[in-house]
């Protein structure tokens, strides 16, 4: 999946989560053997 991708898919998320707004762009973590884990800062919570 494209950064962009990754952008629109966490900002679909957050808005139905109503988490306010992104306020930075997603971060890759390191250590998922079969899936890709990403940490997101939002104006409400993380």
């Amino acid at each position: 999946m494209t950064t962009e991708a990754n952008q629109t898919l966490f900002e679909n998320i957050i808005k139905q989560s109503k988490l306010g707004q992104l306020l930075t762009k997603p971060t890759v973590l390191s250590g998922g053997l079969l899936h890709q884990t990403n940490q997101i800062q939002t104006t409400t919570g993380m």
